[in-house]
């Protein structure tokens, strides 16, 4: 059986957190997945779709969005400098 929890948190700058599961979840191994929110004054991405057309899986954008906008690299450098702590 699977069982999950989901603890709300505020993760600190120094990325530390310390957790006390509930009785709920049984020793033993366990995954962590950490979802971040976005963030005040982030921008967000435009929604995007994917569909499945002659057998390829593409992304289908709304027409004002560009591809660009989901370029990962754009953003890559910021946040290398914000992992390392350097503004």
């Amino acid at each position: 059986m699977k069982t999950a929890a989901t603890i709300d948190v505020t993760v600190p700058e120094n990325r530390k957190l310390e957790l006390e599961l509930p009785p709920e979840v049984p020793a033993g191994k366990a995954k962590l997945l950490v979802m971040v929110e976005e963030q005040p004054g982030e921008a967000a991405l435009p929604e995007a779709h994917l569909v499945e057309r002659d057998g390829f899986l593409l992304i289908e954008t709304p027409s004002e969005a560009s591809l660009d906008d989901f370029d990962h690299r754009k953003i890559r450098d910021e946040r290398i400098r914000k992992l390392a702590g350097m503004p």
